[in-house]
């Protein structure tokens, strides 16, 4: 009921979005919310009791700003091109005992500056997650572009970039795992991302299968209206190769969109994966629900799932969801997360911002 009592974000989709999330848990999990600063507390209390000693990442020190703790995630904010050293030294310095033999993945972000702030801990926490298994790392960029540009095209230029200039016999990754910057890797207890990886062998791109999505348009006029067109998955998280036939792809991938300023980059994809271009279909894994991506209609699951994607969700929910686990990683609990802990603290805080007094405009009330 607070969720339908009025928007906490602008589109009116997003509204029926955060509705969703909220009664499909009510269903499957019947969780009951007690007073908002109470079940907070609680809640905190319970994901920081009883830690277990563990690798304290670089980006957990106290009081670091926004900007600072995004540059942490990466060591530096250069051009992608000057990333290479850090490449170096990743690989050189993991030694992780915990790392599963296998592929290794570089995570990749782009954030506007009106994203820096839940951006800041979701890289830093990713970037824990990738030094505790081993993995490249995180490269973790920013840009002064719209959001919704950035939201259009941004993970098309990061891997094509990646792709043309960190090729594996250079030192680069085996595999790119772009994330959205509203999306944290949850899973501390098992490398499942090289387990999946393991299972599809022959795949170019992994993605995962997604009924709730609907491709909408993101012009470069900043207008996003709903498309109307078909949509099979969620390219927020995607797990791309670094091979030849996936950097002709997503240059392929990058020139369409160019040439449609209208539409995004799922969409372009999607239109390229139902030509066939390429082999498409033979290249790319399109996965059940959940297996790369969250779920969009239960973002926060059951503990074991390998990301937490809060797409779609208000900024301040991001920030206490993301903030959570990374304090709890930076106590020393590296385990699976979500389930009902992670799950209260995720619907108190879309209580307390249902109840947010709503903003003004012109000096009335705007609801």
């Amino acid at each position: 009921a607070f969720c339908t009592a009025r928007s906490v974000m602008a589109p009116a989709h997003a509204s029926a979005l955060l509705t969703l999330h909220a009664l499909a848990w009510l269903r499957s999990a019947a969780v009951v919310l007690s007073a908002a600063a109470a079940a907070e507390a609680a809640a905190h209390a319970a994901v920081v009791a009883g830690r277990t000693a563990g690798v304290r990442h670089r980006c957990c020190k106290q009081g670091m700003s926004d900007a600072a703790k995004y540059a942490c995630a990466n060591t530096s904010e250069s051009e992608f091109e000057s990333y290479s050293d850090y490449l170096a030294f990743e690989s050189a310095s993991s030694s992780s005992s915990h790392r599963v033999a296998g592929p290794r993945l570089l995570v990749l972000h782009v954030a506007s500056a009106n994203t820096l702030g839940y951006a800041a801990t979701a890289a830093a926490l990713n970037a824990a997650w990738t030094e505790h298994f081993g993995h490249h790392g995180v490269l973790a960029l920013r840009t002064e572009e719209r959001g919704d540009e950035v939201w259009r095209w941004g993970k098309v230029k990061l891997l094509a970039e990646g792709l043309k200039g960190l090729e594996p016999s250079k030192g680069g990754p085996d595999y790119f795992l772009y994330m959205d910057v509203d999306a944290v890797l949850a899973d501390f207890s098992k490398d499942s991302f090289t387990l999946l990886l393991q299972a599809h062998p022959k795949a170019e791109i992994l993605v995962s299968r997604e009924p709730a999505v609907k491709a909408s348009k993101a012009a470069a006029s900043g207008a996003n209206d709903w498309s109307g067109g078909r949509q099979d998955f969620n390219n927020g998280v995607l797990l791309v190769r670094n091979s030849a036939w996936s950097r002709h792809f997503v240059a392929e991938w990058g020139r369409k969109l160019v040439g449609r300023p209208a539409a995004n980059d799922q969409e372009i994809l999607q239109e390229l994966y139902d030509a066939d271009a390429m082999g498409a279909r033979a290249k790319i894994a399109v996965l059940a629900p959940g297996e790369v991506n969250s779920e969009m209609s239960i973002p926060v699951g059951e503990a074991g799932q390998r990301v937490v994607h809060l797409g779609g969700i208000h900024d301040p929910i991001r920030s206490a969801v993301f903030s959570a686990m990374h304090e709890a990683v930076c106590a020393g609990e590296l385990r699976p997360f979500g389930g009902p802990e992670l799950q209260q603290i995720y619907l108190v805080a879309m209580r307390r911002e249902a109840e947010r007094a709503p903003p003004m405009q012109h000096g009335k009330a705007r609801v």
